[in-house]
């Protein structure tokens, strides 16, 4: 990428949340500037590399992966999260337990 372009990606607001991309944004902040912006049904997500080079491509191929995980972790928490919450309960329930005698 070089100096000063910027590079935009758009993707359905239909299937990713605002959440899942600002925390794929936060990871690859070191690498780029990152603007947000929200155009009908699509997330337009605009790069500006900061420092030249090769390297730039490639984290910012990785940048839609990193935005697919963070979006299964979103629907796994949403639909495990409770389960999740009662384990550390429990879990934790026995430790206090032995800790009490």
């Amino acid at each position: 990428m070089p100096d000063n372009m910027m590079t935009s990606i758009c993707l359905s607001s239909l299937v990713y949340e605002r959440q899942a991309i600002v925390n794929a944004s936060h990871k690859f902040s070191e690498a780029f500037h990152i603007h947000i912006d929200l155009e009908n049904d699509q997330y337009k997500i605009t790069f500006k590399a900061k420092a030249k080079g090769e390297e730039s491509i490639d984290k910012l191929q990785m940048f839609t992966n990193e935005v697919l995980e963070q979006q299964v972790r979103l629907d796994l928490n949403k639909q495990f999260g409770n389960l999740r919450d009662l384990i550390y309960q429990k879990a934790f329930s026995v430790v206090e337990v032995v800790n009490a005698r």
